[in-house]
């Protein structure tokens, strides 16, 4: 059975009280807004993060012969566990994205029990911009396609520049189709 058929919990004489419903909905609102709120410094600290290291590895591997021969070695282990990384922390993303799902349906439950429209009734769909997919997608696809130029540009600036933008376009593509697709079997 899955969350969307399974009924709210009855009380002890087999209806939900309704302090108990206002309770459990109040949790749900203060989970979800927590799990968003982590969510957004995420989306918004990865790009961060990842480009100054990418900004701060080119530098040196641009501008000074030295720094170039002593770093070069490392561009690509450096490269890969930056990606593996990023694709670790989409998987983590995912799993936000079904605790989000999840908690909407809990939440348009006891909305209705208790009568009242509220954040998860009222939810915009089918929106591009209201869903927040795209933007994940875009973010993490962006930042495994640094990751990987960083990792190939001990071969050549051109091949790392159009393997990352191959990168970029195929996990764009993979990603957004895949956080939909789970999202409308979920739902």
């Amino acid at each position: 059975m899955s969350i969307d058929e399974q009924p709210l919990a009855a009380g002890s004489q087999g209806q939900p009280n309704h302090d108990d419903l206002r309770a459990s909905y109040q949790e749900v609102c203060s989970s979800y807004h927590a799990l968003n709120d982590y969510r957004s410094k995420l989306l918004g600290f990865l790009p961060l993060a990842s480009g100054a290291g990418i900004f701060f590895l080119l530098n040196d591997v641009l501008t000074d012969e030295k720094r170039r021969a002593f770093i070069s070695p490392y561009l690509l282990p450096i490269g890969i566990l930056g990606a593996v990384i990023t694709v670790g922390l989409f998987l983590q993303e995912i799993d936000g994205l079904k605790r989000g799902h999840d908690l909407i349906i809990t939440g348009a439950k006891l909305e209705k029990a208790l009568g009242v429209e509220g954040q998860f009734l009222n939810r915009r769909r089918g929106s591009f911009v209201s869903n927040i997919t795209p933007g994940s997608s875009l973010i993490f696809s962006a930042v495994l396609a640094g990751w990987i130029f960083i990792a190939c540009t001990f071969i050549s600036p051109l091949i790392a520049g159009s393997f990352a933008i191959v990168i970029f376009i195929v996990s764009f593509i993979l990603t957004y189709l895949s956080l939909n697709l789970r999202l409308v079997r979920r739902w």
